[in-house]
């Protein structure tokens, strides 16, 4: 027998869900990051969300929340974050560029 494929895997879990029900599905989708000031979020789920949008890998009517303990600002988060990002020996995804298609983000 044949392993499923990633397809078919999300069906068989739609249908032992939802049964034979429709599933209501929304567009909205909405993230969030706990400790969006920590370690591992501006290490590697700050990142990975900018590859995702950068490659149209996210939904267009996506909310991106962060909740953390220090004061942060959209400009700290990309501070914090610019080091990480893995664009060496890619020079058309330059840090300048990063910086100028960064997702619409505000701070509340």
């Amino acid at each position: 027998m044949e392993p499923l494929t990633r397809s078919e895997v999300f069906v068989q879990l739609r249908k032992e869900l939802y049964g034979d029900k429709e599933s209501s599905h929304s567009s909205t989708h909405i993230f969030i990051i706990l400790g969006a000031s920590g370690d591992l979020a501006k290490k590697k789920i700050y990142p990975t969300l900018w590859w995702l949008f950068r490659d149209g890998l996210l939904p267009e009517d996506i909310y991106i929340v962060g909740f953390a303990r220090s004061n942060l600002t959209v400009e700290n988060i990309k501070a914090a974050c610019m080091p990480h990002m893995k664009v060496h020996g890619c020079p058309c995804w330059s840090s300048e560029t990063i910086l100028q298609y960064t997702l619409p983000c505000k701070v509340r």
